[in-house]
Protein backbone atom coordinates (compact mmCIF):
# COMPACT_ATOMS: atom_id res chain seq x y z
CA UNK A 1 0.00 0.00 0.00
CA UNK A 2 2.85 2.62 0.76
CA UNK A 3 4.26 1.51 -2.33
CA UNK A 4 1.17 2.32 -4.14
CA UNK A 5 1.10 5.39 -2.77
CA UNK A 6 4.57 6.19 -3.10
CA UNK A 7 4.05 5.81 -7.09
CA UNK A 8 0.78 7.26 -7.37
CA UNK A 9 2.64 10.41 -5.65
CA UNK A 10 5.28 10.19 -7.89
CA UNK A 11 3.52 9.80 -11.56
CA UNK A 12 1.34 12.85 -10.01
CA UNK A 13 4.52 15.16 -10.13
CA UNK A 14 6.04 13.93 -12.87
CA UNK A 15 8.51 11.12 -11.75
CA UNK A 16 8.78 7.54 -12.46
CA UNK A 17 9.68 5.06 -9.43
CA UNK A 18 10.32 2.39 -11.94
CA UNK A 19 14.01 0.67 -11.07
CA UNK A 20 14.15 2.65 -7.77
CA UNK A 21 16.68 5.45 -9.07
CA UNK A 22 14.80 9.01 -8.93
CA UNK A 23 16.22 10.80 -5.96
CA UNK A 24 13.24 12.72 -5.52
CA UNK A 25 11.10 9.25 -4.97
CA UNK A 26 13.96 8.06 -2.50
CA UNK A 27 13.83 11.76 -0.79
CA UNK A 28 9.50 11.49 -0.42
CA UNK A 29 9.87 7.33 0.82
CA UNK A 30 12.55 8.74 3.92
CA UNK A 31 10.39 11.58 4.75
CA UNK A 32 7.18 9.69 5.16
CA UNK A 33 9.31 6.64 6.56
CA UNK A 34 9.95 9.80 9.21
CA UNK A 35 6.56 11.20 9.53
CA UNK A 36 5.21 7.69 10.55
CA UNK A 37 8.44 7.00 13.16
CA UNK A 38 7.31 10.51 14.50
CA UNK A 39 3.77 9.61 14.68
CA UNK A 40 4.54 6.58 16.43
CA UNK A 41 7.20 8.06 19.15
CA UNK A 42 4.66 10.50 20.16
CA UNK A 43 2.29 7.85 20.42
CA UNK A 44 4.19 5.86 22.57
CA UNK A 45 5.17 9.13 24.53
CA UNK A 46 1.37 9.84 25.37
CA UNK A 47 0.81 6.12 26.60
CA UNK A 48 3.59 6.76 29.00
CA UNK A 49 2.59 9.85 30.26
CA UNK A 50 -0.87 8.35 30.75
CA UNK A 51 -0.02 4.92 31.99
CA UNK A 52 3.69 4.71 33.39
CA UNK A 53 4.27 8.01 34.47
CA UNK A 54 1.00 7.76 37.21
CA UNK A 55 2.66 4.38 38.00
CA UNK A 56 6.30 5.23 38.55
CA UNK A 57 5.23 8.60 40.37
CA UNK A 58 2.76 5.90 42.84
CA UNK A 59 5.82 3.79 43.52
CA UNK A 60 7.83 6.61 44.03
CA UNK A 61 5.40 7.64 46.65
CA UNK A 62 4.88 4.50 48.52
CA UNK A 63 8.47 3.88 48.71
CA UNK A 64 8.66 7.30 50.53
CA UNK A 65 5.98 7.10 52.81
CA UNK A 66 8.00 3.64 53.71
CA UNK A 67 10.51 5.57 54.69
CA UNK A 68 9.00 7.82 56.97
CA UNK A 69 7.08 5.57 58.44
CA UNK A 70 10.75 3.59 59.11
CA UNK A 71 11.86 6.60 60.50
CA UNK A 72 8.88 6.97 62.73
CA UNK A 73 7.80 10.21 60.99
CA UNK A 74 4.36 9.07 60.15
CA UNK A 75 2.29 11.92 60.62
CA UNK A 76 4.46 14.52 60.10
CA UNK A 77 4.51 17.93 57.59
CA UNK A 78 6.65 15.33 54.91
CA UNK A 79 5.23 12.39 55.63
CA UNK A 80 1.14 14.35 54.75
CA UNK A 81 3.12 16.06 51.72
CA UNK A 82 3.62 12.72 50.16
CA UNK A 83 0.58 11.60 51.17
CA UNK A 84 -0.81 14.39 49.21
CA UNK A 85 1.07 13.50 46.13
CA UNK A 86 0.12 9.97 46.08
CA UNK A 87 -3.96 10.76 46.67
CA UNK A 88 -3.64 13.77 43.32
CA UNK A 89 -2.55 11.41 41.24
CA UNK A 90 -6.00 9.85 41.61
CA UNK A 91 -7.03 6.60 39.95
CA UNK A 92 -4.02 5.94 37.71
CA UNK A 93 -2.41 5.14 41.14
CA UNK A 94 -4.82 2.51 41.76
CA UNK A 95 -3.12 -0.68 40.22
CA UNK A 96 0.09 0.18 42.31
CA UNK A 97 -2.20 0.44 45.93
CA UNK A 98 -3.58 -2.51 44.79
CA UNK A 99 0.06 -5.02 44.12
CA UNK A 100 1.38 -2.88 47.00
CA UNK A 101 -1.71 -3.55 49.41
CA UNK A 102 -1.98 -7.78 47.70
CA UNK A 103 1.89 -7.88 48.94
CA UNK A 104 1.90 -5.97 52.19
CA UNK A 105 2.36 -9.12 55.14
CA UNK A 106 0.11 -9.11 58.50
CA UNK A 107 3.15 -8.03 60.44
CA UNK A 108 3.37 -4.30 57.96
CA UNK A 109 0.66 -2.88 60.70
CA UNK A 110 1.78 1.23 58.83
CA UNK A 111 0.73 0.10 55.27
CA UNK A 112 -2.02 -1.74 56.44
CA UNK A 113 -3.71 1.52 57.19
CA UNK A 114 -1.50 3.96 54.94
CA UNK A 115 -2.50 1.98 51.72
CA UNK A 116 -6.37 1.92 52.68
CA UNK A 117 -6.21 5.25 54.22
CA UNK A 118 -4.61 6.46 50.56
CA UNK A 119 -7.35 4.30 48.80
CA UNK A 120 -10.08 5.98 50.57
CA UNK A 121 -9.24 9.57 49.55
CA UNK A 122 -8.90 8.50 46.00
CA UNK A 123 -12.42 7.10 45.94
CA UNK A 124 -12.08 4.67 43.33
CA UNK A 125 -14.77 1.63 43.90
CA UNK A 126 -12.49 -0.64 41.91
CA UNK A 127 -10.11 -0.56 45.07
CA UNK A 128 -13.11 -3.12 46.76
CA UNK A 129 -11.51 -6.64 46.09
CA UNK A 130 -8.07 -5.69 47.57
CA UNK A 131 -9.37 -4.49 50.54
CA UNK A 132 -11.86 -7.23 51.09
CA UNK A 133 -8.67 -9.56 50.39
CA UNK A 134 -7.09 -7.71 52.99
CA UNK A 135 -9.50 -7.77 55.88
CA UNK A 136 -8.14 -11.06 57.66
CA UNK A 137 -4.51 -9.77 57.53
CA UNK A 138 -6.44 -6.77 59.75
CA UNK A 139 -6.39 -9.11 62.68
CA UNK A 140 -3.43 -8.14 64.56
CA UNK A 141 -1.64 -6.81 67.34
CA UNK A 142 -2.34 -2.89 67.19
CA UNK A 143 -1.62 0.37 69.47
CA UNK A 144 -4.50 2.61 69.47
CA UNK A 145 -5.83 5.33 66.13
CA UNK A 146 -4.13 7.95 66.10
CA UNK A 147 -4.48 11.81 65.34
CA UNK A 148 -1.88 13.58 63.54
CA UNK A 149 -1.64 17.49 62.91
CA UNK A 150 0.49 17.13 60.19
CA UNK A 151 2.54 20.08 60.68
CA UNK A 152 0.58 22.34 58.38
CA UNK A 153 -3.29 23.34 58.75
CA UNK A 154 -3.94 23.67 55.23
CA UNK A 155 -2.63 20.06 54.56
CA UNK A 156 -4.56 18.88 57.76
CA UNK A 157 -7.49 19.89 56.48
CA UNK A 158 -7.17 18.62 52.92
CA UNK A 159 -6.34 15.12 53.86
CA UNK A 160 -9.39 15.22 56.34
CA UNK A 161 -11.78 16.31 53.54
CA UNK A 162 -10.70 13.18 51.46
CA UNK A 163 -10.46 10.85 54.33
CA UNK A 164 -14.02 11.85 55.62
CA UNK A 165 -12.78 13.78 58.80
CA UNK A 166 -14.77 16.99 57.84
CA UNK A 167 -15.57 17.04 61.41
CA UNK A 168 -12.63 17.48 62.68
CA UNK A 169 -10.64 20.68 63.21
CA UNK A 170 -7.61 20.06 65.17
CA UNK A 171 -6.27 16.44 64.04
CA UNK A 172 -6.26 13.73 60.99
CA UNK A 173 -7.80 10.32 61.80
CA UNK A 174 -5.04 7.65 61.47
CA UNK A 175 -6.73 4.31 62.15
CA UNK A 176 -6.18 0.80 63.34
CA UNK A 177 -5.67 -1.03 60.01
CA UNK A 178 -9.62 -2.68 61.09
CA UNK A 179 -10.70 0.77 60.77
CA UNK A 180 -8.76 2.01 57.61
CA UNK A 181 -10.03 -1.02 55.92
CA UNK A 182 -13.78 -1.04 56.90
CA UNK A 183 -13.93 2.79 56.49
CA UNK A 184 -12.64 2.91 52.82
CA UNK A 185 -14.88 -0.05 52.45
CA UNK A 186 -18.02 1.87 54.22
CA UNK A 187 -17.31 5.38 51.64
CA UNK A 188 -16.80 3.50 48.08
CA UNK A 189 -20.29 1.00 48.82
CA UNK A 190 -21.88 2.75 51.72
CA UNK A 191 -21.92 -0.63 53.46
CA UNK A 192 -20.81 -0.65 56.90
CA UNK A 193 -20.83 -4.71 57.37
CA UNK A 194 -18.98 -6.35 60.42
CA UNK A 195 -17.22 -2.57 61.13
CA UNK A 196 -18.66 -2.96 64.83
CA UNK A 197 -18.08 -6.34 65.77
CA UNK A 198 -14.37 -6.21 64.59
CA UNK A 199 -13.21 -3.06 65.73
CA UNK A 200 -11.86 -4.08 68.99
CA UNK A 201 -11.16 -7.71 68.09
CA UNK A 202 -7.01 -7.83 68.18
CA UNK A 203 -4.49 -10.34 69.15
CA UNK A 204 -3.05 -10.23 72.57
CA UNK A 205 -0.21 -11.66 73.76
CA UNK A 206 -1.93 -13.42 76.68
CA UNK A 207 -4.65 -15.22 74.50
CA UNK A 208 -5.22 -18.62 74.76
CA UNK A 209 -4.31 -20.99 71.31
CA UNK A 210 -8.66 -21.34 71.46
CA UNK A 211 -9.28 -17.52 71.59
CA UNK A 212 -6.52 -16.76 68.94
CA UNK A 213 -8.20 -19.47 66.22
CA UNK A 214 -11.82 -17.67 67.22
CA UNK A 215 -10.78 -14.57 66.75
CA UNK A 216 -9.01 -14.90 63.46
CA UNK A 217 -12.26 -16.96 62.09
CA UNK A 218 -14.46 -13.42 62.39
CA UNK A 219 -11.95 -11.90 59.93
CA UNK A 220 -11.84 -14.62 57.60
CA UNK A 221 -15.57 -15.04 57.93
CA UNK A 222 -15.98 -11.83 57.31
CA UNK A 223 -13.98 -11.36 54.42
CA UNK A 224 -16.12 -14.25 52.51
CA UNK A 225 -19.36 -12.53 53.40
CA UNK A 226 -18.23 -9.13 51.98
CA UNK A 227 -16.32 -11.51 48.51
CA UNK A 228 -19.86 -12.85 47.98
CA UNK A 229 -21.53 -9.60 48.45
CA UNK A 230 -19.31 -7.92 45.55
CA UNK A 231 -19.13 -10.69 43.40
CA UNK A 232 -23.51 -10.16 43.43
CA UNK A 233 -23.27 -6.09 43.36
CA UNK A 234 -20.20 -4.46 41.69
CA UNK A 235 -21.84 -3.63 38.40
CA UNK A 236 -23.50 -1.29 40.49
CA UNK A 237 -19.93 0.60 41.43
CA UNK A 238 -17.60 0.13 38.26
CA UNK A 239 -18.25 -0.91 34.45
CA UNK A 240 -14.93 -2.82 34.38
CA UNK A 241 -15.27 -6.79 34.89
CA UNK A 242 -11.56 -7.15 35.81
CA UNK A 243 -12.81 -6.14 39.34
CA UNK A 244 -15.80 -8.60 39.41
CA UNK A 245 -14.07 -11.53 41.43
CA UNK A 246 -11.93 -11.22 44.95
CA UNK A 247 -10.33 -14.36 44.67
CA UNK A 248 -9.99 -14.47 48.44
CA UNK A 249 -6.64 -16.26 49.34
CA UNK A 250 -7.32 -19.71 51.03
CA UNK A 251 -7.75 -18.99 55.08
CA UNK A 252 -4.60 -18.25 56.48
CA UNK A 253 -4.74 -20.77 59.26
CA UNK A 254 -5.76 -24.19 59.41
CA UNK A 255 -10.04 -24.64 60.28
CA UNK A 256 -9.43 -27.57 62.78
CA UNK A 257 -10.31 -26.00 66.30
CA UNK A 258 -7.02 -26.17 69.06
CA UNK A 259 -7.31 -28.88 71.50
CA UNK A 260 -9.39 -28.09 74.08
CA UNK A 261 -7.63 -28.11 77.23
CA UNK A 262 -10.79 -27.27 79.52
CA UNK A 263 -10.49 -24.80 82.39
CA UNK A 264 -7.50 -24.28 85.18
CA UNK A 265 -9.06 -23.72 87.99
CA UNK A 266 -6.27 -22.25 90.02
CA UNK A 267 -4.99 -19.84 87.64
CA UNK A 268 -5.18 -16.42 89.39
CA UNK A 269 -3.20 -13.94 87.18
CA UNK A 270 -5.49 -10.87 85.44
CA UNK A 271 -4.20 -10.08 82.06
CA UNK A 272 -2.86 -6.71 81.17
CA UNK A 273 -6.17 -6.03 79.01
CA UNK A 274 -8.61 -4.79 80.79
CA UNK A 275 -11.83 -2.58 79.87
CA UNK A 276 -13.54 -0.38 82.30
CA UNK A 277 -16.98 1.58 81.95
CA UNK A 278 -18.45 -0.59 78.98
CA UNK A 279 -22.17 0.42 77.80
CA UNK A 280 -24.45 -2.35 77.52
CA UNK A 281 -27.81 -1.33 75.86
CA UNK A 282 -30.36 -3.10 75.88
CA UNK A 283 -31.35 -5.47 73.14
CA UNK A 284 -33.53 -3.78 70.49
CA UNK A 285 -33.65 -2.54 67.13
CA UNK A 286 -32.53 0.79 67.93
CA UNK A 287 -29.58 0.02 70.16
CA UNK A 288 -26.83 1.99 68.11
CA UNK A 289 -23.33 0.63 69.82
CA UNK A 290 -23.12 -2.80 72.47
CA UNK A 291 -25.89 -4.94 73.04
CA UNK A 292 -24.38 -8.07 72.67
CA UNK A 293 -20.75 -8.91 74.02
CA UNK A 294 -18.60 -12.18 73.26
CA UNK A 295 -15.86 -12.27 75.70
CA UNK A 296 -13.59 -14.62 74.15
CA UNK A 297 -13.06 -12.56 71.24
CA UNK A 298 -13.93 -8.97 72.53
CA UNK A 299 -16.58 -8.49 69.54
CA UNK A 300 -19.18 -5.87 70.22
CA UNK A 301 -22.25 -6.31 68.15
CA UNK A 302 -26.03 -4.80 67.71
CA UNK A 303 -29.43 -6.50 67.07
CA UNK A 304 -29.03 -7.45 62.92
CA UNK A 305 -31.34 -5.86 60.63
CA UNK A 306 -33.97 -8.85 60.05
CA UNK A 307 -34.83 -8.38 64.10
CA UNK A 308 -36.10 -4.38 63.46
CA UNK A 309 -39.51 -5.56 64.77
CA UNK A 310 -38.26 -5.73 68.01
CA UNK A 311 -38.91 -1.53 68.58
CA UNK A 312 -38.79 -2.12 72.18
CA UNK A 313 -36.22 -3.22 74.94
CA UNK A 314 -36.16 -6.43 75.64
CA UNK A 315 -36.59 -8.45 79.14
CA UNK A 316 -35.56 -11.87 77.76
CA UNK A 317 -34.65 -12.66 74.12
CA UNK A 318 -37.18 -14.01 71.78
CA UNK A 319 -35.85 -17.78 70.88
CA UNK A 320 -34.93 -17.01 67.37
CA UNK A 321 -32.92 -13.85 68.82
CA UNK A 322 -31.59 -16.35 71.29
CA UNK A 323 -30.25 -19.06 68.36
CA UNK A 324 -28.77 -16.38 66.69
CA UNK A 325 -26.52 -15.24 69.63
CA UNK A 326 -25.94 -18.64 70.68
CA UNK A 327 -24.88 -19.70 66.96
CA UNK A 328 -23.20 -16.16 67.04
CA UNK A 329 -21.07 -17.00 70.40
CA UNK A 330 -22.17 -14.19 72.46
CA UNK A 331 -22.05 -14.40 76.25
CA UNK A 332 -23.54 -11.77 77.56
CA UNK A 333 -26.18 -9.10 76.46
CA UNK A 334 -27.99 -6.17 77.52
CA UNK A 335 -31.72 -6.37 78.63
CA UNK A 336 -34.32 -3.86 80.43
CA UNK A 337 -36.64 -5.06 83.26
CA UNK A 338 -39.42 -3.70 85.38
CA UNK A 339 -38.88 -4.46 89.36
CA UNK A 340 -40.51 -2.62 91.92
CA UNK A 341 -42.19 -0.13 90.08
CA UNK A 342 -39.06 0.83 88.07
CA UNK A 343 -37.18 0.22 85.03
CA UNK A 344 -33.62 -1.13 85.82
CA UNK A 345 -30.61 -1.90 82.61
CA UNK A 346 -29.61 -5.08 83.30
CA UNK A 347 -27.17 -7.88 82.21
CA UNK A 348 -27.49 -11.52 80.81
CA UNK A 349 -25.68 -14.17 80.56
CA UNK A 350 -25.71 -16.90 77.39
CA UNK A 351 -24.60 -20.28 77.65
CA UNK A 352 -21.95 -18.76 80.62
CA UNK A 353 -21.23 -19.90 84.21
CA UNK A 354 -21.77 -16.88 86.33
CA UNK A 355 -20.62 -16.79 89.72
CA UNK A 356 -20.95 -13.73 92.14
CA UNK A 357 -17.95 -13.36 94.34
CA UNK A 358 -17.14 -11.22 97.46
CA UNK A 359 -16.35 -7.74 96.18
CA UNK A 360 -15.32 -6.64 99.54
CA UNK A 361 -13.16 -9.01 99.92
CA UNK A 362 -9.39 -8.39 101.30
CA UNK A 363 -8.27 -11.07 99.22
CA UNK A 364 -9.40 -9.97 95.41
CA UNK A 365 -7.05 -12.87 93.81
CA UNK A 366 -9.79 -14.88 92.79
CA UNK A 367 -9.81 -18.48 91.27
CA UNK A 368 -12.51 -20.74 89.52
CA UNK A 369 -12.13 -23.17 92.28
CA UNK A 370 -12.32 -19.85 94.95
CA UNK A 371 -15.39 -18.59 93.22
CA UNK A 372 -17.35 -22.22 92.97
CA UNK A 373 -16.72 -22.23 96.97
CA UNK A 374 -16.63 -19.21 98.02
CA UNK A 375 -19.24 -17.73 95.33
CA UNK A 376 -22.94 -17.41 94.58
CA UNK A 377 -23.98 -19.34 90.72
CA UNK A 378 -25.87 -16.33 89.52
CA UNK A 379 -27.88 -18.16 86.53
CA UNK A 380 -28.61 -15.93 83.33
CA UNK A 381 -29.38 -13.08 85.09
CA UNK A 382 -26.26 -11.50 87.13
CA UNK A 383 -27.06 -9.16 89.59
CA UNK A 384 -25.74 -8.75 92.96
CA UNK A 385 -27.78 -10.62 95.93
CA UNK A 386 -28.09 -9.11 99.20
CA UNK A 387 -27.76 -11.50 102.00
CA UNK A 388 -29.72 -9.23 104.58
CA UNK A 389 -32.39 -8.66 102.32
CA UNK A 390 -32.22 -11.79 100.83
CA UNK A 391 -33.39 -10.46 97.47
CA UNK A 392 -31.61 -9.49 93.89
CA UNK A 393 -30.10 -5.75 93.87
CA UNK A 394 -31.01 -5.13 90.13
CA UNK A 395 -29.06 -1.65 90.76
CA UNK A 396 -26.46 -2.68 93.04
CA UNK A 397 -22.51 -3.06 91.55
CA UNK A 398 -20.82 -6.06 91.87
CA UNK A 399 -18.44 -8.54 90.84
CA UNK A 400 -18.40 -11.44 89.23
CA UNK A 401 -15.90 -14.46 87.69
CA UNK A 402 -17.22 -16.20 84.80
CA UNK A 403 -16.57 -19.30 82.41
CA UNK A 404 -17.50 -19.41 78.97
CA UNK A 405 -18.59 -21.85 77.43
CA UNK A 406 -15.23 -21.38 75.55
CA UNK A 407 -13.54 -21.73 78.45
CA UNK A 408 -12.81 -18.20 78.70
CA UNK A 409 -12.84 -17.10 81.91
CA UNK A 410 -12.53 -13.90 83.44
CA UNK A 411 -13.59 -11.21 85.80
CA UNK A 412 -16.85 -9.11 84.89
CA UNK A 413 -17.43 -5.94 87.05
CA UNK A 414 -20.68 -4.37 87.55
CA UNK A 415 -21.40 -0.95 87.22
CA UNK A 416 -23.80 1.89 87.67
CA UNK A 417 -26.75 2.41 85.24
CA UNK A 418 -26.51 4.69 82.97
CA UNK A 419 -30.29 6.84 83.08
CA UNK A 420 -29.23 9.93 81.70
CA UNK A 421 -26.96 10.94 78.33
CA UNK A 422 -24.20 13.43 78.59
CA UNK A 423 -21.81 14.57 80.40
CA UNK A 424 -21.78 15.98 84.28
CA UNK A 425 -18.74 17.88 85.60
CA UNK A 426 -16.81 15.41 88.07
CA UNK A 427 -17.73 12.48 86.96
CA UNK A 428 -14.94 11.59 84.73
CA UNK A 429 -12.71 11.80 88.08
CA UNK A 430 -14.69 8.63 89.31
CA UNK A 431 -14.69 5.28 88.70
CA UNK A 432 -15.80 5.24 85.10
CA UNK A 433 -17.82 2.11 85.88
CA UNK A 434 -19.84 3.60 88.77
CA UNK A 435 -20.39 7.08 85.98
CA UNK A 436 -24.54 7.26 85.79
CA UNK A 437 -24.43 9.32 82.62
CA UNK A 438 -22.53 8.91 78.98
CA UNK A 439 -23.35 8.59 75.51
CA UNK A 440 -25.59 5.71 75.75
CA UNK A 441 -28.57 4.70 78.16
CA UNK A 442 -27.66 0.95 79.84
CA UNK A 443 -25.47 -0.76 81.81
CA UNK A 444 -21.81 0.01 82.66
CA UNK A 445 -19.57 -3.05 83.49
CA UNK A 446 -16.00 -3.42 83.27
CA UNK A 447 -14.12 -6.79 82.01
CA UNK A 448 -10.89 -8.31 82.91
CA UNK A 449 -9.31 -12.03 82.02
CA UNK A 450 -7.88 -14.72 84.16
CA UNK A 451 -4.70 -15.95 82.31
CA UNK A 452 -2.08 -18.61 82.65
CA UNK A 453 1.04 -18.17 83.63
CA UNK A 454 3.39 -15.91 86.20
Amino acid sequence: MLDRLLTRNAETVGFSSRGGTNPTMRRLRFSLAMFFVFVTLVAMGCWWYVTMRPRWAADASLAELNLLQGQRKTGQLKWGTEMRQLIEIGPPALPVLIEALDSTPEDDRFNLRTIPFAMNCIEDPRAVPALIRAIPRCFGADGSDMGYRVGDAKLRKYLAERHGDEDRTMTLSYGRPVNEVFGALKKLTGRDADHLDLAFVSKRTDDTPRQTFLKRRLYERSAERWAAWWESNWRKYTGDWRYSKVDLPSRSVAISDPKDVGVDENITRVAKRSYQGIIIQPVCASSQRVCFLDVDTNRWSVLPKRFAHLKEPVETLPSEVLAWAKQEGFDFYGAKLQADGKSHYVIKAIETQVIEVDSDSKDRSWTVASAKQLGRLTGELVAHWDAAQNQLVLDSPGEFVFITKENTVGIVALGAEVTSTGYRFGEASKDRNLATTGHRLGRRIGLSYLVPGN
